[in-house]
């Protein structure tokens, strides 16, 4: 009889679990190389090859089974999977639909994958979480390959274009990473802190040189973005960790993360909001970690990340006052470690000041650009919305403006003046209309719309709940830093709109990290129910789980036919 031949996954996995950002940034690296064979945005048969051969290596290691048996149905499931995709891939040369059909493909090898692994008992948290981090990662490479670095960007335009982010990317390629020699409010955007435009001039520095073409490797700065929004992932899954979500309390908050709208957008934006964004994160999981363990180890993390964000976006700040109030709740409920809290306090401060008002600083001393500086905007564009009134930015219902589901910039017969409607269409489709030339696309983007808002209703329902009720999943500390943050955030932004009327900053973008809290109140008060075990409570977790799935499939199907040309 032949011995049966054994694998363990496990140190495998546990390597994934353990440096999970460095992993990523492998696989990255790998997505980067693979786009680069095309000298169009195209990938390269070769390269799907490639990538797909070393996908089914990758599924066969971590789902093997000690049983034979099961190990031969994993490689069935797995070549079955490749041979699909082979005969979609051929099917598709012959028409316009190519890149939607791959992602069809990868969609129903990861399928499989779940239903193999639901039939062996298998599905468990940390693999569905694991599927669905797939699954998103899927998604924003599709986005990524079928949106040019200059189509649906914000202020960033095309390669001879004399302002913008990608001209401040390109002057500090080209001017080997020395800072611009001339006050920085002379050209659109310069006068942004430069830690993303350093990250993405290296970034084409080292495409360039792997004999990448200086085109493609302005394509490529969207797989650093890319990077950056799966860190966003990886962030919010051990925060969610943090407060010890389990089963469907941290499936459900994560999913809302993957298939988040606006992060598959902002992983194609080479702008640099999204690795503020990660740096926020960042602050917010350092600061839970320090207010369970205030160490010295914990509160310079807390100050680096507070001061990487503030070196990549202005905005960064806003973080700032929450951390400062759970400094102070700290300070409060343990006076007896009082001289402790003061040094780690003084050190936070040694890191965090210099690190983030440096650019300030220097601009403020050489040229005298007021600290925090945006500049206006003026009144004589078309987008100009500072002739409404205060009533009419929070409180007109004019059904006109439900007309159509996308901003509008005067298109669809008046201007997107009402905030929160801006908002909730900007959550999901940005500053921009996906239908275009696209009928398909309408009923999903509709049904997204109208799910993505019940979605919100469930997320603030859910931070009332958590907010009022008595729980030791979330204490009063972190409450406190949470409610700071949202208000800190929200009140901002809401500021900004008044100071600034214009269409485009009512963008959601410059809040999105407020969702992060929605889904945090969402698992929260899921941990909640799961304990009760009420016919009430399991009601209530059918409905965010139906509206949940609804949410990720709409999403699905408006980002990959999004890919369908016309």
């Amino acid at each position: 009889m032949k011995e049966n031949k054994e694998y363990d996954a496990e140190p495998f996995i546990n390597l994934l679990r353990s440096h999970p950002f460095i992993a990523f940034g492998f696989i990255c690296l790998l997505i980067n190389e693979v786009i680069g064979m095309s000298s169009s945005n195209r990938i390269s048969a070769q390269g799907f090859c490639f990538v797909i051969v070393l996908a089914a290596i990758g599924v066969w290691y971590i789902y093997s089974s000690k049983s034979y048996l099961a190990t031969k149905i994993n490689i069935i499931i797995s070549c079955s999977a490749l041979l699909v995709f082979g005969i979609l891939i051929v099917l598709s040369l012959k028409s316009n639909q190519t890149l939607f059909f791959v992602f069809l493909s990868c969609v129903l090898a990861v399928l499989a994958i779940a239903c193999f692994l639901y039939i062996e008992g298998k599905l468990t948290t940390r693999n569905i979480i694991l599927l669905l981090g797939i699954f998103s990662l899927l998604l924003r490479v599709m986005y990524i390959i079928y949106t040019p670095y200059n189509v649906r960007q914000h202020d960033s335009y095309s390669i001879e274009s004399s302002s913008g982010h990608l001209t401040y990317i390109q002057y500090l390629f080209n001017y080997n990473f020395q800072l611009p020699n001339f006050d920085p409010r002379s050209i659109w955007q310069f006068y942004q802190p430069p830690v993303h435009y350093y990250l993405a001039a290296l970034w084409l520095k080292f495409n360039c040189a792997l004999g990448m073409e200086y085109t493609q490797a302005i394509e490529n700065i969207q797989v650093l973005t890319l990077f950056y929004s799966g860190c966003i992932n990886i962030l919010c899954y051990k925060i969610f960790k943090e407060f010890d979500f389990k089963k469907l309390a941290l499936i459900i908050p994560f999913a809302i993360v993957c298939f988040n709208p606006t992060l598959i957008i902002l992983s194609g934006s080479i702008n640099n909001d999204v690795l503020c964004f990660v740096f926020m994160l960042g602050a917010v999981l350092a600061t839970i970690r320090w207010y369970k363990n205030p160490n010295i180890i914990s509160i310079i993390k807390i100050a680096i990340f507070v001061g990487l964000s503030m070196t990549t976006k202005a905005s960064g700040a806003m973080v700032a006052p929450a951390i400062a109030i759970v400094f102070l709740i700290k300070l409060f409920q343990e006076k007896d470690k009082f001289k402790k809290l003061i040094k780690q306090f003084v050190v936070f401060g040694v890191v965090c000041v210099p690190l983030g008002m440096c650019w300030s600083a220097y601009n403020f001393i050489k040229y005298g650009m007021p600290i925090n500086y945006v500049p206006k905007l003026g009144t004589d564009i078309n987008q100009y919305i500072g002739s409404y009134s205060i009533f009419e930015r929070f409180f007109d219902t004019n059904p006109q403006q439900l007309s159509s589901i996308y901003t509008s910039f005067g298109g669809a017969g008046y201007y997107e003046h009402n905030i929160f409607i801006a908002l909730l269409k900007c959550s999901v489709f940005g500053e921009y209309t996906l239908s275009e030339n696209r009928s398909y696309i309408v009923l999903p983007s509709n049904i997204l719309f109208y799910v993505n808002l019940f979605l919100v209703l469930i997320s603030l329902a859910c931070m009332i709940f958590v907010l009022v009720k008595k729980s030791d999943i979330i204490n009063k500390g972190l409450k406190a830093f949470f409610f700071v943050l949202y208000s800190v955030i929200f009140v901002s932004y809401i500021k900004f709109c008044f100071d600034y009327p214009h269409v485009c900053t009512q963008d959601f973008r410059y809040i999105a990290i407020l969702f992060v809290i929605g889904t945090i109140a969402i698992g929260a008060t899921l941990s909640n129910l799961q304990n009760r075990k009420s016919s009430s409570g399991r009601l209530i977790t059918s409905c965010i789980i139906f509206i949940t799935v609804l949410f990720c499939t709409a999403t699905t199907c408006v980002y990959s036919l999004l890919s369908i040309v016309s």
